[in-house]
């Protein structure tokens, strides 16, 4: 999931793979495996570098986008709407007020 972010990442700026690993200080091979989701092989150290290149954070690229009806989200979210569905209408309500209050904040 990493390895695609990267790869769609670099693809947006325009740059090589050649060009991402000079930016990041590692080798093309390097960014190739991630991109090709080999990244057991990739000390983290290098995936922040890679981040740091692309102008991305760490996080930004563990984020895949789900798409469910029509509407993109994230893991976190994803697993939020699931966990608010499986509530009671009573819980539900709740946590819809709490929503509200946060957005009047």
């Amino acid at each position: 999931m990493i390895g695609a972010r990267v790869k769609i990442e670099r693809q947006r700026l325009g740059i090589s793979q050649s060009k991402l690993a000079e930016k990041s200080q590692t080798t093309q091979s390097t960014i190739n495996r991630m991109e090709n989701g080999f990244l057991s092989h990739v000390k983290l150290g290098v995936v922040n570098r890679v981040a740091y290149a692309l102008g991305v954070s760490i996080d930004s690229l563990a984020r895949v986008k789900i798409n469910v009806n029509g509407h993109a989200f994230t893991q976190d979210e994803k697993r939020f709407l699931m966990t608010f569905k499986g509530l009671s209408n009573g819980k539900q309500k709740q946590v819809k007020q709490i929503v509200d209050w946060l957005s009047n904040s």
